[in-house]
């Protein structure tokens, strides 16, 4: 209950922190404005704001692994996508070939270098209200798909 309202004030002054010390140009010319932040306030340390960004980023990744899995199982259960995908491992319930299916699907995109599909698709899905979260990529390509074959 209070973690919500806590990430919220520490975003807020985070940002507090940037205007406080970069100008809004410095901001709009920087491409990375933690680390131009981190350099201007650590000096020498301003690589450790790379580092957390790399591990925000990853932290985000791990999150996303594993409830686009369980979305994906969830559609399947709903009959949204191919039954195989409802199957959950019998002791860890957990959702294993949804899992695998997420991965293979990202890694065709990677292999396919399209590398920012995936970033847009991910800053995109990450404004969408909660309620759109189950329109994820593969169950709308698996209607699509299903609706042709018909």
């Amino acid at each position: 209950m209070i973690a919500i309202p806590m990430v919220t004030i520490l975003y807020l002054l985070v940002n507090v922190s940037y205007l406080a010390v970069m100008t809004p140009t410095e901001m709009i010319s920087s491409s990375a404005v933690a680390v131009t932040w981190g350099n201007k306030v650590l000096g020498g340390w301003g690589w450790v704001m790379s580092v957390a960004a790399a591990l925000s980023a990853f932290g985000s990744l791990n999150g996303s692994f594993f409830s686009g899995g369980r979305m994906c199982y969830v559609a399947a259960r709903e009959g949204h996508m191919p039954h195989i995908l409802a199957m959950a491992h019998m002791r860890r319930l957990t959702p294993s070939p949804a899992l695998i299916f997420n991965t293979i699907i990202a890694l065709i995109v990677l292999i396919l270098g399209e590398f920012q599909a995936i970033v847009n698709y991910f800053r995109y899905k990450s404004w969408k209200k909660p309620s759109f979260k189950s329109l994820k990529f593969e169950g709308v390509q698996f209607e699509v798909i299903r609706s042709l074959n018909k």
